[in-house]
């Protein structure tokens, strides 16, 4: 099932995003246990990176500085792609709710029945009364959540709409007027000696820049997601 391992909750089969931190899913809890165990594995080799004898001279100060630079390619990159659009959290809440409903119209059904005595469990007094009062406020619950989670998605399908009119005309506008030409222009002499890995973090950074003081967007998660697309369009299209 679905899971978020910072809010350490399951989600049904679907669902991409947590409804209460709106953070991306996991596959699973197993999964998010992996990958929490090859962080610390990754966090021991570090370490024991740090307790490497120290060249003295200009081989020491290249080692630090790769070292360095690894560090920060590999930071700008975990830091992107984390953004959750508003059509996608549209479709999971849609979907969430559809489930919460589907559930409490189960058990709402189910305690009418029980409390109607047409579905007989062998339940007297205390017992009786305790069981059918949790399955009836459970399924009420749910209904309330589904109600609730359709009112969200109500929201979200309008700022969904809203958003993929303002990324289509970022991305227009953004296209006519920059190439790749002059964006490797803008660099300079920043681009010698690099990497094709490091030119392509150093154009995302340019792009990112440019959109943030161009097209005054707050948000730093879609500001990474426009300039992920761009680059796309601009070096690889």
């Amino acid at each position: 099932m679905p899971y978020c391992p910072k809010c350490d909750m399951e989600f049904v089969d679907g669902i991409t995003t947590c409804t209460d931190c709106g953070g991306p899913l996991v596959g699973s809890k197993e999964e998010a246990e992996a990958m929490k165990k090859e962080a610390m594995e990754e966090a021991r080799k570090k370490a024991a990176e740090m307790e490497m004898p120290v060249w003295e001279g200009e081989e020491s100060e290249t080692l630090s500085s790769g070292m360095e630079d690894l560090k920060k390619r590999r930071a700008a990159l975990s830091k992107r792609n984390l953004y959750v659009n508003k059509a996608q959290k549209y479709q999971d809440t849609k979907a969430s709710a559809s489930a919460f409903l589907f559930i409490g119209a189960i058990l709402t059904a189910g305690s009418v029945l029980l409390w109607s005595g047409v579905i007989q469990l062998p339940l007297m007094g205390t017992s009786r009364f305790l069981t059918f009062g949790v399955l009836t406020a459970m399924g009420l619950g749910s209904l309330a959540v589904g109600a609730a989670s359709i009112r969200s998605a109500k929201a979200l399908s309008k700022q969904a709409e809203e958003e993929e009119s303002r990324t289509a005309s970022i991305l227009e506008g953004f296209q006519k007027d920059h190439t790749a030409d002059s964006l490797d222009a803008r660099l300079g002499t920043e681009l010698d000696g690099l990497s094709p890995e490091e030119a392509s973090l150093k154009r995302l950074d340019l792009i990112q820049d440019i959109l943030v003081t161009t097209y005054d967007i707050p948000d730093q998660a879609y500001a990474d997601s426009l300039a992920d697309q761009l680059y796309e369009k601009i070096f690889h299209s």
